[in-house]
C-alpha cells in the first residue's frame, strides 16, 4: 500500500482529504461521520445487490430515532436514517430504471394514502400553524417512497425471506446497542423523560420509552413466523431466540401497551389458525419459564418495568392523556368535525387545557384523537380505507397462502397491527414508523400471491418433528443421485 502511495501522489492526497472531511463532521456533530460512513456501506451493498439496499432503508430505518436527528427542518427531524436512505434512494433508482423495475404500480392501499396525505396538504389553508402542518405531512413522503421500494423490489419468496432477517437484525442491533449505550453510560439524546425515571425503564436509543416498545413490538411477531417457516431447524431456532430476545428487551421499556398489544397480535394468531395454535402450545411453555427465570434473576432490569406493566390501570399523574383526548374533542366540534387543520394543535392547545399545554405531554396520544382534531371526518374516513384494504389483503392472503411457507406472515402480520391499532387509540401519531414499512412487506408478500409467485410448501410436522434435518447426502440419496466423490 505504501509503494501505491508513491506511485499515485493523488491517492495520497485523498485520503487525507477524506480524513480531514470526516475530521470536520466529527467536529460539528459526531454521528455525521458516522452516517456518512454508513451512507457509503449502503450504496455499496446496493450496486452489488439491489434488494439488499431496501433491506438496509428498512433495518435502518428501525434503528433511527429522534435522539439521533441532526438537524430539524419544522417539526421533522433529519438524522443518521437520512443520511443512509437518501443515497441508498437515489441508487435504488437508478437501478429500477437500468433494470427496467416497474416502480409505479398499484397496490390496495395507494391511493387512500395519496388522498390522506392531499387532503392533509390542502388542511393547511385553514390551519393555524403552516409550518408545524407541513413538517407533520413531510413524514409520508418517505412512507410512500419507502412502501413503492420495498413492493417493486420484493418479487420473490428469497427476497421477502432476506427483508424479514433484515428486520429481525436491526431489531436485534437496537436492543444490542441499548444494552452497550447502558452498560458504558452513554446517554443518547438530550431529552430526560419523566415517565423513564419510575419504574427504571428503559428509553432505547433516547427514545421515550412507548416509542421504544414500539420500534421493537413487530420485530416479535416477525420473528414468531420466522421460527415456524425457515426451512432448517437451526435458522427457525435462531429467528425463535432473536424474537425472545426483543420481546424481552421491549418489556424493560415498561410499556403496557407493548405488552398488551403482543397478547392481542398472538393470542388472535392462535386462536384462528389451529396450525399455529398447535405450535404455540408446544413453545410458549418453555418460552415462558425463561422468561421468568430472567425476572427472577433481573435479568437486564425486568423486574421494575415488569411491576409497572403488572399494576395495570392509569397512574394519577397520567391525567394528561384525558386532558388531551378532551380538547381533541372539542376541537372536533368546534370545527363542526372538519378538523382544524395539519400541524394546529400545539398552537390552539392553550387555549384548551393550558395546564396539560405547557408541559412535554402537549400531543393528542393516539392515532384516533390525532386524526379527529386535525382532519375531522374527512381524514378519519380515508384512514378507515387504509384500514378497510389492509383487511381485505389480508382476508385473500389467508385462503391463497394456505400450506405454503407464507402461510404464518399471513396471520402473524395483520394480527399484529391489530394489536397495534388497539395500542393507537392512547398513543402515537398516524406517520409513526415502523408500521408502515411492516404494512409494506405485507403487502408486498400478498402481491407476489396474487401473482401467482412460487413459494415453498409448509409442513407442520417439520416444524414440530424433535429428528434432526437430513444431511445433504441422506437427501442425494433418497433422490436416487449416485455420491459424488473425488477422483483418485
Amino acid at each position: 500500500m505504501i509503494a501505491t502511495l508513491r506511485e499515485r501522489p493523488w491517492a495520497l492526497a485523498a485520503v487525507l482529504a477524506i480524513e480531514a472531511v470526516l475530521l470536520g463532521l466529527m467536529l460539528i456533530d459526531p454521528r455525521l461521520p458516522v452516517g456518512l460512513i454508513f451512507g457509503v456501506i449502503a450504496v455499496l451493498v446496493v450496486l452489488s445487490r439491489p434488494t439488499w439496499g431496501v433491506g438496509v432503508l428498512v433495518a435502518s430505518r428501525i434503528i433511527d430515532t429522534n435522539a439521533l436527528t441532526i438537524v430539524r427542518v419544522g417539526g421533522t427531524g433529519l438524522g443518521l436514517f437520512e443520511l443512509i436512505a437518501v443515497p441508498c434512494l437515489l441508487v435504488l433508482a437508478q437501478r429500477a430504471m437500468s433494470q427496467k423495475v416497474q416502480l409505479w404500480q398499484e397496490w390496495p392501499w395507494k391511493w387512500p394514502l395519496l388522498l390522506f396525505g392531499t387532503f392533509g396538504a390542502v388542511s393547511l389553508l385553514w390551519s393555524p400553524n403552516v409550518g408545524d402542518g407541513i413538517g407533520d405531512l413531510t413524514p409520508l413522503v418517505p412512507i410512500f417512497v419507502n412502501a413503492t421500494l420495498v413492493m417493486a423490489f420484493t418479487r420473490d419468496w428469497k427476497t421477502f425471506r432476506g427483508l424479514t432477517w433484515f428486520w429481525l437484525g436491526g431489531s436485534v442491533l437496537v436492543c444490542l446497542l441499548t444494552i452497550f449505550a447502558g452498560a458504558l453510560g452513554i446517554e443518547v439524546g438530550d431529552v430526560s423523560f419523566q415517565a423513564a425515571a419510575g419504574g427504571n425503564r428503559s428509553t432505547g436509543l433516547g427514545q421515550q420509552p412507548n416509542w421504544f416498545a414500539m420500534t421493537l413490538f413487530f420485530g416479535v411477531p416477525m420473528a414468531a413466523a420466522m421460527a415456524m417457516s425457515e426451512p432448517t431447524k437451526r435458522l427457525r431456532w435462531l429467528a425463535g431466540a432473536g424474537g425472545l430476545f426483543v420481546a424481552a428487551s421491549m418489556l424493560t421499556s415498561g410499556s403496557r401497551g407493548g405488552a398488551f398489544a403482543t397478547l392481542i397480535g398472538g393470542g388472535l394468531m392462535a386462536l384462528a389458525n389451529p396450525k399455529i395454535r398447535r405450535i404455540a402450545f408446544r413453545f410458549v411453555l418453555p418460552a415462558t419459564l425463561l422468561l421468568g427465570v430472567a425476572v427472577l434473576l433481573d435479568i437486564g432490569g425486568l423486574q421494575g418495568p415488569l411491576k409497572r406493566i403488572g399494576a395495570g390501570g392509569l397512574e394519577i399523574q397520567q391525567d394528561y392523556r384525558p386532558w388531551n383526548w378532551q380538547a381533541c374533542w372539542d376541537m372536533f366540534v368546534d370545527t363542526w368535525g372538519l378538523g382544524i387543520g395539519a400541524g394546529g394543535y400545539k398552537t390552539l392547545l392553550p387555549s384548551y387545557n393550558f395546564q396539560v399545554a405547557s408541559t412535554q405531554y402537549n400531543y393528542p396520544h393516539g392515532v384516533f384523537w390525532q386524526l379527529l382534531a386535525h382532519f375531522g371526518i374527512i381524514g378519519l374516513g380515508l384512514f378507515g380505507w387504509i384500514i378497510q384494504r389492509i383487511f381485505s389483503m389480508a382476508r385473500v392472503a389467508w385462503v391463497s397462502a394456505k400450506g405454503t411457507a407464507a402461510e404464518p406472515f399471513v396471520w402473524a402480520m395483520p394480527t399484529a397491527m391489530v394489536g397495534y391499532f388497539a395500542w393507537t387509540f392512547v398513543e402515537f401519531e398516524y406517520a409513526e414508523k415502523p408500521f408502515w414499512e411492516f404494512l409494506a412487506m405485507f403487502t408486498a408478500l400478498c402481491l407476489m400471491m396474487g401473482r401467482g409467485v412460487e413459494i415453498p410448501e409448509w409442513n407442520l410436522n417439520d416444524v414440530l418433528s424433535s429428528r434432526k434435518p437430513k444431511s445433504r447426502l441422506r437427501k442425494r440419496m433418497e433422490a436416487g443421485k449416485p455420491e459424488v466423490t473425488e477422483p483418485v
